[in-house]
This record gives C-alpha cells, sequence and structure tokens, in this order.
C-alpha cells in the first residue's frame, strides 16, 4: 500500500477551488501573481498524486489491486476497481471533488465523522472496496440528479454553473429519485450521508450540500426494507449464479472428501477429482476415518441412553469387534483414542459433522427439485433405489393429481452426486439414530422416534450452510428460503437450455435421462431437453415470477444481456467493434426514449435468446470473408488468444474454468502422465482467456 504519498493538500481542497477552471481553460479571476502560481501548482500537484500503485489522481479508472496483494478471491479483480467515466452526465470538476473525498476518507487523514457523530469518533477507515461499492451507488444515482438538471436548466449551463453537487438544488434529486431506473435500497444514499460530512463540506466542496430526506422521496423502484408490504411476492426466489456456484462446489467437495476418508465408495468420482485438483481435506484435516467415527458413534448414543448392546445393535457386531476401545467406557474409549492419536473429539469435529450433513441435504434439496413437504419425508435407510438404467428418490408423499411424468411427481432422479449424499446420511443417521435424512443434528434419545423438520426449520438449517461458506456480505443479502432450491434448479436448467455454459457441473447429470428407455416411462431425445426438465420441476410448484415475467424468460433475458449489453464484457480483437455495434443500436432506441431495460425485454418478446446463433459476432458486424487459416470450428475453440476474430464474452468464464480445473486435475493423475503436455497447453489457453475477461482463478 502506498503510504507514503502525500494528501495533505486535498484536506485543504476547497482553496484551490478556482485553480480548477483552468482545467476548462478558463483564466484565473485574480490580479495576484502568488495567486496564480499557487493555482498552478495545485494542478501540478493533482497530476502528479499518486493515489494507488497502478493510478494516478487524474486517471478515469482508479485500481487498488496492486495495493492489495492479499485480498480475498471475492474482492480481487473488479471490486477493487472504480470506474469515474460511466458518468457522463456530472460535470469534469464534481468529479475532481467526489475524488478528493474518496482519497480523504479511504486515508482518514482528517478523522472524518459519519454524519451525525462526533469530530472524536474513533472510526477505522474504510476498505476500498466497501467504500468503492458505496461510491458507485450513489454516483449512479447522483449521475441521474445531473441528467434531470442538464433536461430542466440544458447542459451548458449545468456545465458552467453547478459545477460541485452543493450547487445542486434539492429538487433535481427528488425528480431524479422519481425517474431512477434502479432499484432504492439502503446503499443508494450512503455516499452522500459520508459527503455530509462537516470536514468534507467546509473543505472540499466549501458549502453545506442540500438537505434531502432520501426516506421522503417518491422513488421509481423501491428494494430491501423500503419495499411495500405487497410487493413482498416481487422478491427473487431463485439463488444468484455465484452463490449456487459456490454452494454446489464446496457442498460436493464435501461430500466425496467424507466418503473416501470413511473409505466408502464414491459414486460421483467427477467430484472426487475436482477434490484432488483443489487440495480440498477437511475430514483428513479433522482426523475422520472409520474408526474414529465409528467412536463417535459410541460415544454420542450412550450419552443419550443406549446401553453397550443397544449401540452395538446399531453399529454391528464387525464394528464393535475392531477395536479393544469398544470394549471399554465410551467417554474413556473416546479420551483414550484422541490421547493415542492427537486427534480430539472436540466441538471442532462437532460442527465438522454438523457441516457434511449440511451439504447433504443442500445437494439433495438442489438436485433433485423436491418441494419442502416431499423431501421432509425421505428415509436414509429406503429412499434410494435403481429404476432401470438410473437410479431415483421415492418419497412418501402421494398427492392428488395425475402422474404424468413420474420422475418429477413420485420419483425424482438421483444423479451421482445425490447417491452419494444419501450414503453419507445413511452413515450420519447412526449416530443420529434418526432415519429421516431432513432432520435434526442432534441424536434422538434411546426409546424415542425419531421425526423430521418442522416447518421452517429446513430455512434455518441450511442458512448455517450458506452462512459457513458464503462471504459475509454475500450471506448478509441472502434471503434464503426452502422452496428457492427447487425455483433455483428449474432456472439453471432453462439456463443450460439455451447455450449458457454450466455453471455446475452436476448440471450436465440431467442428461443421462434423455433417450432412456423404461418399461413404463420413455424420454424422447428430442423432447425432454434441459428446458422440458425444467418445465416438469416448476410444474404446480409456484415457480415465482418477476414482473409477470417467467423463469424461462428470466433465463432468457440473461442469455439476451450476456450477449448483447452495450456495455457487457467482451475479449478479442472485435470486441471492441461489436460492442460499438450494440451501441449504435441502443443508443438509436434509447434517444426515442427507450431505456435499455426495454430493449432488452423487447428481443425477450421476440425470442431472440432461443433462436439467435450469434452471427456478427467474430467479425464484429464486418464483412465476412473466407479466410482457411482460421479455425473456426466453433464451442470452446473460439478462443481470442487463437483467433483474430474469435470474441467471447463473460457468459463462456464458467466453462473455460472448467478447462482450467479438469486439466489441472489430469496433471495429478499417473495415469494420463503421457498427456502432462497437452493438459498444460489447455491450462495455459484457459487461463489466458480468463485474464482477458477480467476473472480470477
Amino acid at each position: 500500500m502506498m503510504e507514503q504519498t502525500n494528501f495533505s493538500t486535498l484536506l485543504t481542497f476547497s482553496k484551490f477551488r478556482f485553480s480548477l477552471f483552468l482545467l476548462q481553460g478558463a483564466a484565473i479571476a485574480s490580479e495576484e501573481e502568488s495567486e496564480q502560481q499557487e493555482a498552478l501548482a495545485f494542478l501540478a500537484y493533482l497530476n502528479a498524486l499518486q493515489v494507488s500503485e497502478l493510478s494516478e489522481f487524474l486517471d478515469g479508472v482508479w485500481d487498488f489491486n496492486a495495493d492489495y496483494p492479499n485480498a480475498s478471491r471475492y474482492i480481487r479483480g473488479s471490486k477493487l476497481r472504480i470506474d469515474f467515466t460511466k458518468y457522463p452526465n456530472i460535470p469534469e470538476l464534481a468529479i475532481l471533488e467526489l475524488k478528493a473525498a474518496f482519497m480523504i476518507i479511504l486515508k482518514a487523514l482528517s478523522g472524518v465523522p459519519a454524519e451525525g457523530q462526533s469530530v472524536s469518533a474513533n472510526k477505522k477507515p474504510p476498505k476500498p472496496n466497501s467504500l468503492i461499492t458505496d461510491y458507485e451507488c450513489g454516483l449512479r444515482f447522483l449521475d441521474k440528479v445531473y441528467s434531470v438538471a442538464a433536461i430542466e436548466l440544458g447542459k451548458e449551463h449545468v456545465d458552467r454553473e453547478l459545477i460541485s453537487i452543493q450547487c445542486l438544488s434539492a429538487h433535481f434529486y427528488a425528480a431524479a429519485a422519481e425517474d431512477f431506473d434502479y432499484v432504492y435500497d439502503g446503499n443508494t444514499e450512503k455516499l452522500f450521508k459520508l459527503l455530509k460530512s462537516g470536514y468534507l463540506q467546509a473543505n472540499v466542496f466549501g458549502a453545506n450540500l442540500p438537505l434531502v430526506d432520501f426516506t421522503k422521496l417518491k422513488w421509481k423502484v423501491l428494494g430491501g426494507k423500503h419495499r411495500p408490504a405487497k410487493d413482498a411476492e416481487k422478491k427473487s426466489q431463485v439463488l444468484p449464479n455465484t452463490v449456487f456456484e459456490i454452494s454446489s462446489q464446496m457442498a460436493s467437495l464435501s461430500i466425496v472428501d467424507f466418503l473416501d476418508a470413511m473409505g466408502e465408495n464414491v459414486i460421483d468420482t467427477a467430484s472426487l477429482k475436482r477434490r484432488n485438483a483443489k487440495d480440498y481435506f477437511p475430514a483428513q484435516m479433522n482426523g475422520l476415518n472409520p474408526l474414529k467415527f465409528n467412536l463417535y458413534v459410541y460415544n454420542r448414543l450412550v450419552n443419550k441412553g443406549f446401553s453397550k448392546e443397544e449401540a452395538s445393535r446399531l453399529l454391528d457386531s464387525d464394528v464393535m469387534g475392531s477395536s479393544n476401545l469398544f470394549s471399554m467406557n465410551a467417554n474413556y474409549a473416546v479420551r483414550q483414542y484422541a490421547k493415542i492419536t492427537g486427534s480430539p473429539f472436540n466441538d471442532e469435529f462437532r460442527l465438522y459433522m454438523n457441516f457434511v450433513n449440511y451439504s447433504c441435504l443442500y445437494i439433495i434439496g438442489q438436485y433433485t427439485g423436491m418441494r419442502p413437504s416431499e423431501y421432509a419425508e425421505l428415509l436414509a435407510s429406503s429412499s434410494l433405489r435403481p429404476d432401470g438404467r438410473y437410479w431415483v428418490l421415492a418419497s412418501n408423499v402421494s398427492k392428488h393429481q395425475d402422474n404424468l411424468v413420474e420422475l418429477f411427481d413420485d420419483f425424482w432422479l438421483a444423479i451421482p452426486i445425490v447417491r452419494d449424499a444419501v450414503r453419507v446420511c445413511q452413515l450420519i443417521s447412526k449416530y443420529k439414530n434418526n432415519d429421516y435424512i431432513f432432520s435434526n443434528v442432534d441424536t434422538v434419545a434411546f426409546g424415542e422416534q425419531g421425526k423430521p423438520f418442522s416447518a421452517g426449520a429446513t430455512k434455518l438449517t441450511l442458512e448455517k450452510f450458506f452462512e459457513r461458506i458464503l462471504p459475509p456480505e454475500t450471506f448478509e443479502e441472502l434471503d434464503f428460503n426452502a422452496y428457492m432450491m427447487r425455483h433455483t434448479l428449474a432456472y439453471q436448467l432453462y439456463r443450460a437450455d439455451l447455450g449458457l455454459p454450466f455453471i455446475s457441473h452436476q448440471l450436465k447429470h440431467f442428461g443421462e435421462i434423455v433417450g432412456v428407455g423404461h418399461s413404463d416411462r420413455g424420454f424422447s431425445k428430442t423432447t425432454l431437453l434441459y428446458g422440458e426438465i425444467a418445465d416438469r420441476i416448476s410444474k404446480g410448484g409456484g415457480a415465482r415470477k418477476t414482473k409477470g415475467r417467467s423463469l424461462r424468460q428470466d433465463a432468457e433475458i440473461e442469455s439476451i444481456q450476456q450477449r448483447f449489453d452495450p456495455d457487457g464484457s467482451y475479449a478479442g480483437v472485435n470486441a471492441e467493434a461489436h460492442r460499438e455495434s450494440l451501441r449504435k443500436v441502443f443508443r438509436g432506441y434509447m434517444a426515442s426514449g427507450h431505456t435499455k431495460d426495454d430493449i432488452f425485454e423487447a428481443m425477450l418478446d421476440q425470442h431472440i435468446a432461443v433462436i439467435n446463433v450469434g452471427s456478427g459476432f467474430c467479425y464484429g458486424g464486418g464483412a465476412d470473408e473466407f479466410d482457411s487459416s482460421l479455425p473456426c470450428i466453433g464451442g470452446l475453440r473460439c478462443n481470442p488468444n487463437r483467433c483474430q476474430n474469435a470474441i467471447v464474452s463473460k457468459a463462456n468464464a464458467p466453462a473455460w474454468r472448467d478447462v482450467y480445473y479438469q486439466n489441472k486435475a489430469m496433471l495429478g493423475n499417473p495415469a494420463y502422465a503421457h498427456t502432462h503436455a497437452q493438459n498444460k497447453a489447455a491450462m495455459e489457453e484457459a487461463y489466458g482467456v480468463l485474464q482477458l475477461l477480467e476473472e480470477e482463478l
């Protein structure tokens, strides 16, 4: 971090306000040569001021990534970068004020207190990623405020007379709120609360900012705690893609790692390879092995009133005879084991076992499409069964409707990781003394009957899972309920049907049922695709709609945005030509009064996401001249590092990450020693594309 940079001059920014006119070529209204020299010196100071390792004060984009090399992977990249050029309506001189305020707040050079707090308040300086988030939300609204002012007064007048945000009248804020297309939530006014500190108003802006109560403005779109109760049903019922990706990966790896440590057969070998490639061994870290697990079961059962003979019945005689430790008192046995091996049965081990259980519940709920009432009846001992060439889960629920497709009514497809999850639940059920898969982690006392979760317990339990694996800020924003897993699965299958790359490799296993015949039910390769499976899952399940859209339409909107957003990220020689072509189209419609969202909705109505085949991407809209040297074979081979005409967007990033990790896993497998050179080359190809897309590994 650049602690040696001198920011002290910024603390009296308003003193040099008239100097800023030089940036627009205006003469300084001063007869004193000394003041002119002082102004020129201030401009030279700004020009040379380094705000980070990579950025100077007058740069349009500030990048703090090099200053925080050890930042979490969830923060690195765009979250440590702010682009001041994205707000064209804010005058240049106002941007300079906001930049000065940013650095003063970030460096805490003045001990700037929050609005309403004492000057002596002892407050840690904010982290740059947090301040950038506040700034981006605030600048987005401020850009709208200036846009409203320009419509009323004219752009020339605004650029000449309203160069500071303290010059804006309060009524511009009110008008902007009524036409602000983004959701108003708790983040919108955070920047303005920071800027209203007495120090910044006096020493940066030179006057007080207008008094505006954001909570009393008539916002066009309300969100979060500001949303009226009648709009509550409009909140998302689908897990964000990033949450789905992290949750699927962590749960899958934890399940196969547990089974491997227990010496059990692992069905989902692909996840096991990923576990090895990522060096993720929590079972090993917690000393898990069959003996420790069985001693753990033995101890928990005895502590809940089981006699040694009764515990032996649940563990079976082979286990009880496997070690002389089982001949001892249970509490003494676990202490002896810990003493001999150095691996204790402490609270950390208990929490690890709980997490494995939570992972199983998430995988089963996420990758079957069951309703909460259906998976609540699943029994570890009997629910999983073979059915022809595939495996299914059977629930005890009997519904009063025709079984048009039994697979998603009474039986649910059990892909490999689901089968592994059920096997883990069978093992865990020994110490839970409860055959219900969706049940409490506590051991049921001897003589009592195990019960499934009561209403709402699944939500509370899986929230513990999410809290364990998600970044704190992501978890805080997650408004989870038990039905979300069903809706999320349908949504992700719709995404797959539209050609968006798989976020989770587990979804690929759903393709196994396409074309699989059965004496009682058959599936056609031409009729049962991912989208149709999603239709089956969402049928009768109350699949949520947003602004009148179905889950399928939401997926189509995402597909359109990934491919046709003029402000999106694209990589390749012709990427800018592609982006500029989109901008021309969008500018024309927006000049007629349409918003970007309006255009996306119109494309949705025309089913662009379904019928688009990507024509024009490769050549950025230019002429298509035949070139025999280009490897135009499509798919992931469309590599901007290889082909001068290739263009890819962030929609391709998950698939490129998959290429990277699959080949990394093969590097560690002696059976593929003869392909190591190709594996390394593939990893380098994938890494290069991900760098162009500013994606982290």
